[in-house]
């Protein structure tokens, strides 16, 4: 794979330093809903979420080994606001915080977040750093403009930032 990588960088004049996987949980739920694939044979394992997690995560770190890089996935979270209702009541704490239960909390603008990350435990061992993205309701300056919140969840830092989008690119604000 490595002189793969090689070949490719000399042809193209460029090498690979990131690899970004959007929506890394795009089929999640149909997939957890699903009923695992019977193998062919002996050889082959079951089809099922968790293998098939298990096997992207195998193949990147293989991939790392051969090619160090930065890897970006993105996936969208199911956020709630207030109090939570069952036995996974938390009280949601300035900054954030995150129990063994994989629930975290967020506390910005006067609105409490909550999530929890509902990907395969080899993914979430996989992730060294997560980073909270959301909406608030409030605009920029009273123009069409959503403020944005970013909060470092994994590693925990006790800051959130604020920040809009513009066509210029991305404009912190405070």
């Amino acid at each position: 794979m490595r002189y793969h990588l090689q070949k490719e960088s000399e042809v193209h004049g460029v090498g690979a330093h990131f690899l970004m996987i959007d929506s890394i949980n795009a089929f999640y739920w149909v997939d957890r809903a699903s009923r695992p694939l019977p193998s062919a044979g002996d050889h082959r394992r079951n089809l099922s979420l968790q293998s098939v997690i298990e096997t992207v995560v195998q193949e990147i770190r293989k991939l790392l080994q051969v090619q160090p890089m930065l890897v970006l996935a993105t996936k969208a979270n199911i956020l709630g606001t207030g109090p939570l209702e069952s036995s996974l009541k938390r009280t949601p704490l300035k900054g954030s915080q995150q129990g063994t239960s994989g629930l975290i909390t967020s506390s910005s603008a006067s609105e409490n977040h909550f999530y929890r990350d509902f990907m395969p435990s080899v993914w979430q061992s996989f992730v060294t750093h997560r980073i909270l993205l959301h909406a608030s309701d409030e605009n920029f300056q009273q123009r069409s403009l959503p403020i944005y919140f970013s909060q470092w969840v994994l590693p925990s830092l006790n800051f959130v930032d604020k920040f809009i989008v513009r066509d210029a690119g991305i404009v912190m604000v405070t």
